[in-house]
């Protein structure tokens, strides 16, 4: 199933407040213990409820189409992924490669639903990359390094509310005894004290810029890159190692989860038989 309906919406209840709160959060459990069991109908009368109730709401929206579209009530389905859109939904990865949409996936609901996606994604990519180019990312290099003699680099992804500095202080003993160089970028959008890495496209990009980048900028090299994450990190770390396989050396991903309709197996090693390619579980 896809994260998106796996998260405890903290901003329902904020919104909602007191004894609302309380029905709010209610749903949420009720919706994930019938999506999880696979009862569709009951979950996709529990995601128009919530979704009803915060207009406002795209992620519910979506939660809706894809239960609906589960369900096999396509009609539902399909107005569902309309309001999602128009609510402003902004998560274009999930559209495009959602199994829980595949019952409407082609029709013209869905494929002007998928435009009005990409166009605010796009905008949406713009000003991230802005934000990030302006940004400086915790990085450290080892002694010794230089142009005639550049050293790998571990690329490290923070878990939710998490910072680079984090992941770069876990890392730096150990890229230290090895010559290492790593660069610990952070996700930017806000979480708690921290960042997450709330979209997929904005975290892969950041990680090919940040390749590119240091290229130019440290005394690295790039065929020797090493991808790992911790938490939400492990997660970008997957399916980022596997869709551009040829940037790395090797991806490290800690306490993340595996999601099948993202990452498959036959992937995996397809992306392991075109390129210097391993996969550590951590």
């Amino acid at each position: 199933m896809n994260p998106l309906r796996m998260v405890v919406v903290v901003v329902l209840a904020v919104l909602a407040g007191g004894a609302s709160a309380q029905t709010d959060r209610a749903l949420v459990a009720r919706f994930e213990r019938a999506y999880a069991d696979g009862a569709y109908e009951r979950a996709a009368a529990v995601a128009t409820t919530i979704a009803e109730r915060h207009d406002h709401s795209s992620v519910w929206a979506y939660n809706a189409a894809c239960a609906h579209a589960r369900a096999g009530s396509l009609d539902d389905a399909k107005g569902w992924i309309t309001a999602c859109a128009q609510r402003g939904f902004q998560g274009v990865r999930s559209f495009e490669t959602d199994e829980d949409l595949d019952p409407i996936r082609g029709t013209p609901e869905f494929e002007a639903a998928l435009a009005m996606v990409r166009a605010a994604a796009r905008a949406r990519l713009e000003e991230f990359q802005e934000a990030a180019r302006g940004h400086e990312h915790p990085s450290w290099v080892p002694e010794g390094a230089s142009a005639d003699n550049p050293v790998p680099l571990l690329i490290a992804m923070h878990g939710t509310g998490g910072r680079g500095e984090e992941m770069l202080g876990v890392w730096k003993d150990a890229c230290e005894r090895l010559g290492v160089a790593i660069i610990a970028p952070d996700g930017l959008r806000p979480s708690g004290a921290g960042y997450a890495w709330t979209y997929r496209d904005e975290s892969e990009w950041m990680i090919k810029d940040l390749i590119e980048r240091v290229a130019a900028g440290m005394p690295v090299d790039t065929s020797r890159v090493v991808l790992t994450g911790f938490s939400q990190g492990a997660n970008i770390s997957m399916p980022a190692g596997i869709d551009h396989a040829r940037l790395f050396v090797g991806v490290i991903p800690v306490c993340g989860h595996y999601e099948a309709q993202i990452v498959d197996l036959f992937r995996l090693q397809e992306a392991a038989n075109a390129s210097r390619f391993d996969v550590v579980f951590g």
